[in-house]
């Protein structure tokens, strides 16, 4: 793709100048932080590019790498190594360099291929942005719903600290500033007990939580005002990291 606006006898001259090398299975090729002089198109076999342990994806015949060496000297931002006999060509900078000089026919194809692919990312972005704004209306539609609702909406974390909480959630807290305090202070005994027994039994299962309270919530707000509230509890996030929302009339 790098030269498919190039004439014949532009690469013809490019190939002449390139060698072919061989790789056995398990071989590296590039090595991250090694300085580059030049890219590779795979002629046969298949490579992966990596990061010591972390794979970023196979390459195979036909497609290329290490395209950046043919204009700049910076080392290799990542490893490449063959997953099976690979042959390889590769192509020297000083060559790619020297028909940049010597062949406008060279230049021009190169320069095409890159003002297409400058246009695709000007698309790409635009996308990108008219998606962000869906996402941020989207979001702006959630939170009115969340904010304005007549039940009270509160959303911990695992250690029971408030990270969202409607203002319904806080007119029965009786505090306006309860973000990353901990839900547990604003219950009775029993009430909080219920809750950690809830959090605690989801916390060794592997399976979501969506379920009604099985008893009556006694909210204490800031105030010492008392409110008795019927609820439900529910999960959602990760295994590195589980949220809950808690919903009380």
């Amino acid at each position: 793709p790098l030269f498919s606006e190039v004439e014949k006898i532009s690469l013809l001259e490019l190939c002449k100048e390139s060698k072919e090398e061989l790789f056995l299975k398990n071989h590296h090729i590039n090595q991250k932080g090694e300085v580059g002089d030049g890219m590779y198109l795979i002629l046969e076999g298949k490579v992966k590019v990596h990061d010591k342990e972390h794979d970023y994806g196979t390459l195979a015949k036909g497609e290329y790498f290490g395209e950046y060496s043919l204009i700049d000297n910076k080392p290799r931002s990542v490893s490449v190594t063959a997953l099976e006999e690979t042959t390889l060509l590769k192509i020297q900078a000083a060559n790619f360099l020297k028909l940049i000089d010597s062949d406008k026919g060279f230049v021009q194809g190169i320069l095409s291929v890159l003002i297409k692919r400058h246009r695709e990312l000007d698309i790409t972005q635009e996308r990108l942005a008219a998606s962000k704004k869906q996402m941020e209306l989207a979001h702006s539609q959630l939170s009115g719903l969340i904010q304005y609702a007549m039940d009270a909406i509160i959303m911990f974390d695992s250690d029971f600290r408030i990270v969202l909480a409607n203002d319904s959630a806080k007119a029965i807290l009786e505090n306006e500033d309860v973000e990353l305090r901990n839900i547990l202070y604003f219950l009775d005994e029993e009430s909080a007990h219920l809750l950690e027994k809830l959090i605690g039994n989801h916390s060794n299962s592997s399976k979501g939580m969506n379920t009604h309270l099985p008893n009556t919530i006694k909210v204490i707000g800031s105030n010492e005002g008392i409110s008795t509230n019927e609820g439900t509890i529910s999960s959602y996030g990760n295994e590195d990291e589980t949220y809950y929302t808690l919903i009380l009339r």
